[in-house]
């Protein structure tokens, strides 16, 4: 997380972070890139690729990366995931740019997913309101915390 002190003003400045994965280039054949939110930010993770065919490749979902020998390795290497390199809906992308396009889209979904609910959550206080006028407070909280979000 990156912050910016001005004075006694502190502004947050969101970041893209690759925790342990900084010394790693796109190098679609070794590896592959997700992006994912964290508070206000993104964190991109690799994941290794342990096999490739040639239509995709085989993943290690849960792998991670330590110190061995005085250099970064792989290991926990069990749980294979398979990644199709034609699909748009992969888990996982060649490239960093392709993750963060991914991110991109999946907020977009995201977002109608929360319109959708916020509109049946308004529905649903209409119907309290209506079914059971002696528990309208509630709706009446429902509604405020909705406005407020």
């Amino acid at each position: 997380m990156d912050f910016k002190f001005d004075g006694l003003n502190m502004e947050y400045q969101p970041s893209i972070t690759k925790w342990s994965f900084e010394d790693i280039e796109d190098a679609p054949h070794l590896h592959r890139w997700r992006a994912s939110w964290f508070e206000s930010g993104i964190a991109m993770d690799a994941f290794p690729v342990i096999r490739a065919t040639p239509t995709g490749v085989w993943i290690a979902r849960h792998a991670y990366r330590e110190w061995s020998g005085g250099e970064r390795v792989w290991a926990g290497i069990d749980k294979k995931r398979w990644i199709a390199n034609d699909s748009g809906s992969s888990y996982a992308k060649k490239t960093q740019e392709d993750a963060i396009k991914s991110i991109a889209i999946r907020l977009t979904r995201w977002s109608v997913r929360i319109l959708s609910e916020r509109e049946r959550a308004e529905m649903a206080c209409d119907a309290l309101e209506k079914l059971r006028p002696d528990l309208a407070l509630y709706a009446q909280t429902a509604r405020t915390t909705l406005l407020t979000a």
